[in-house]
């Protein structure tokens, strides 16, 4: 996994709050290396297609978390206790409307099992193609 989409993962995880925006994850970065939104999309998308949550650009830049880690969160350096603490606290740095919207989202997707993780596709491999 790049650098990037790493710093990525642990700031969303660590976030409190069963969803992130886009906005919340590049506030928690120094501006002078700060991800840019597609980084942090792309880092959505990844923990998406991990188990870790769902992800659809098209309905706004929200991460929504699961409660239950995937079975590959060990190789993430994840403390399940840290993880539950976060997710279980109240999201900061959202609207009273926002928080509402995305609650009544988050249950939505949890109670209908709409989340289900999907594998991305390998990049190809643009050096093999050179070297021909």
């Amino acid at each position: 996994m790049e650098r990037g989409a790493s710093r990525v993962f642990t700031k969303v995880l660590s976030m409190e709050g069963k969803f992130v925006t886009c906005r919340q994850v590049a506030n928690k970065f120094n501006a002078r290396c700060r991800p840019s939104t597609g980084e942090i999309e792309q880092g959505f998308i990844r923990l998406a297609a991990e188990g870790f949550g769902y992800y659809n650009k098209d309905e706004g830049a929200v991460f929504y978390k699961y409660e239950n880690l995937p079975k590959n969160a060990d190789k993430y350096d994840i403390i399940k206790e840290e993880y539950l603490r976060a997710y279980n606290s109240p999201s900061k740095g959202l609207s009273k409307k926002q928080i509402e919207e995305f609650e009544e989202k988050h249950t939505a997707l949890i109670s209908t099992s709409v989340c289900e993780a999907k594998p991305i596709p390998p990049k190809p491999d643009t050096n093999a193609a050179n070297t021909s």
